[in-house]
């Protein structure tokens, strides 16, 4: 999962019930132990699951974070998320990159902005305003045409 810098994210694991559990997290990219604001996972009501609070941490990019929750007795649960960033800096990137070209933007708005549903062994992408987009035939793993379980589409 990503998550940006504005929202509070709690991360989970599965340890030992009624034990004191701490977390450790590792930049992936530099390999290298982040500092934590607070350590301390608390015990949620499900017997053994821990959780931690991201605002105990502060990242001013995307970082891929590993996470390890350890129990006092030495129970493990690991996980992998990408904290920090921001998603209004995508926006910004879109919009330099399509400024002075309507068109294009435009495209982006409706497939963004629209719907699609699947009718039959077909997908069809619609305008928010409700024009077909885009139209896509599917297919099962096996190359079959088939609207459920699909592992493959191709444009009409």
């Amino acid at each position: 999962m990503r998550y940006t810098e504005i929202e509070t994210t709690v991360l989970a694991g599965k340890l030992t019930p009624a034990s004191t559990a701490t977390i450790e997290l590792v930049d992936m990219k530099n390999n290298v132990v982040i500092e934590l604001l607070d350590n301390t996972c608390v015990e949620s009501p499900l017997d053994g699951m821990y959780l931690w609070d991201t605002t105990n941490v502060e990242l001013a990019d995307d970082t891929h974070v590993l996470y390890c929750m350890t129990d006092s007795a030495g129970k493990k649960a690991y996980g992998k998320i990408v904290l920090g960033g921001d998603f209004a800096s995508e926006t910004n990137i879109v919009q330099n990159v399509v400024q002075g070209n309507e068109d294009l933007r435009a495209i982006i708005e409706d497939v963004q902005l629209g719907n699609w549903e699947i009718l039959g062994t077909e997908m069809i992408m619609r305008t928010a305003a409700g024009a077909e987009l885009a139209r896509f035939s599917l297919y099962d793993k096996y190359g079959q045409p088939s609207g459920v379980n699909v592992f493959k589409r191709e444009r009409v």
